[in-house]
């Protein structure tokens, strides 16, 4: 059993699967590492939530409180990382709905 945060990973009939409490939240997974990986986007996706941009007061998806900047403001280093991120986590790229 692998705690992440308020999530586990715990070992099923059928591999692992992450669970929250006693529910199951995730498919099960054959390997470990794979469910770990499950259960840290599940972490990220739940501390998601629109936040105002710092610099320029425009509403974005921030990941968690240290994501304070949109993409136009944040600069451009970050901008394929922050890609990357919303990939992982099955968002889709600014700009859609």
């Amino acid at each position: 059993m692998i705690d992440t945060g308020s999530l586990e990973v715990r070992q099923t009939r059928l591999g692992y699967a992450v669970f929250s409490g006693r529910d199951q939240v995730s498919r099960d997974f054959s390997c470990e590492y794979t469910a770990c990986g499950a259960a840290t986007r599940l972490e990220v996706r739940s501390r998601s939530k629109t936040r105002p941009c710092i610099c320029c007061g425009d509403q974005f998806l921030s990941t968690g409180p240290g994501h304070r900047m949109c993409n136009l403001c944040r600069p451009s280093e970050y901008r394929a990382a922050e890609r990357h991120s919303r990939a992982v986590l099955g968002l889709q790229p600014d700009g859609y709905q």
